[in-house]
């Protein structure tokens, strides 16, 4: 008996260790007790808080994070070489990055990062149980077919300090709820390959 999987979407999980490790927590704790976080306006009471202009600005070019760039940098690199898809000449370009705080009883609403090709998301702080990054089942539409509608469970990322995951960008995610004491800190961002959208070249990572 065999099971072939159809169309499997590429994910990536790798995790900072070591002095790697040390150096992107060093740098990406500062980050965190020096940010302003806010809720955004007609969110979800719950919603989580970000930092600020989120999806407009990056903040890890501005705060010279050059640890968590570089590890983000080798971890896209590795990743598209390993669905097949050769590596841009060109450098890749990282148009937004941001920082989410999610404290008790708050959550991320299930969305997508259209306009990019790659997002990805680093657990700075973590306990494990405060809240998983979630995958829906892509084919949940079609599970009025009893045989696909066996199969559309959502997925659990797995939650760790030090991990870093990278998707497709269109690909719909979002958070479980947290429900623990835990102020659970992660770092979210989007990467554009240029070869598809060029983006400024202030972005250029």
């Amino acid at each position: 008996m065999q099971f072939l999987p159809l169309n499997p979407i590429p994910l990536y999980i790798t995790k900072a260790v070591g002095k790697k490790f040390n150096d992107i927590q060093k740098e990406l704790l500062e980050v965190c007790n020096n940010t302003k976080f806010e809720k955004i306006k007609n969110w979800d009471t719950f919603a989580h808080s970000l930092s600020y202009e989120p999806f407009e600005s990056n903040l890890l070019k501005e705060k010279k994070c050059v640890h968590s760039l570089k590890f983000i940098k080798e971890s896209v690199k590795e990743y598209l070489q390993n669905v097949g898809f050769e590596y841009p000449s060109a450098p890749l370009s990282m148009p937004n990055s941001w920082i989410t705080k999610t404290k008790k009883n708050e959550y991320a609403h299930i969305h997508t990062h259209r306009g990019a090709h790659i997002s990805g998301v680093y657990y700075i702080k973590t306990n494990g149980k405060d809240g998983n990054l979630y995958f829906p089942n892509i084919h949940r539409s079609l599970a009025s077919n009893p045989i696909i509608g066996c199969s559309t469970e959502e997925t659990l990322a797995p939650l760790e300090t030090g991990i870093l995951m990278l998707f497709p960008s269109d690909l719909c995610h979002g958070v479980k709820e947290n429900k623990t004491d835990n102020v659970r800190y992660s770092l979210s961002f989007d990467i554009c390959i240029n070869e598809f959208n060029v983006p400024p070249p202030e972005f250029n990572i």
